[in-house]
């Protein structure tokens, strides 16, 4: 996978955006700032930034939006508009770890956030203990 720029100074700039970024075209849910053109591969389509949180353990065995058992080890996601089975290219701002998830469930519900991932995603990413961080979304697209 490719790697995500530490750079404080970038870091910095895309909270700063983030926070004052106006809606997204792609709609308010998204809560993103936009990305430099070009700077990312053709597969790739990017979405923006915006925070991540996970759910898991009151959710697991049950059923999610698209009908399918939620497995909390997995690796999917909850998105409030994108089709599901969507993969996502998920990374983390301050880290730069990724993961790629599917779409297959409805959320989050909580405002400001753009996703939810699954405990599995959220413990290759290392949030678990942190709950909540900043995320950069791509839809993956494998040839």
């Amino acid at each position: 996978m490719r790697a995500f720029s530490a750079n404080p100074a970038f870091l910095f700039l895309a909270c700063v955006l983030a926070a004052s970024a106006p809606a997204s075209p792609l709609g308010p849910e998204l809560d993103a700032l936009p990305i430099v053109p070009g700077a990312l591969s053709e597969p790739i389509q990017a979405l923006g930034v915006g925070k991540a949180s996970w759910y898991g353990p009151g959710f697991h065995g049950h059923l999610t939006a698209n009908g399918e058992t939620y497995n909390q080890e997995g690796f999917s996601a909850a998105h409030r508009s994108l089709p599901f089975d969507t993969e996502l290219l998920v990374t983390r701002v301050d880290t730069g770890k990724s993961v790629v998830v599917r779409v297959n469930d409805r959320g989050p519900y909580v405002d400001g956030r753009i996703l939810d991932l699954s405990k599995g995603a959220a413990r290759e990413l290392g949030i678990l203990d942190v709950g909540v961080t900043w995320v950069r979304l791509e839809i993956w697209e494998e040839d």
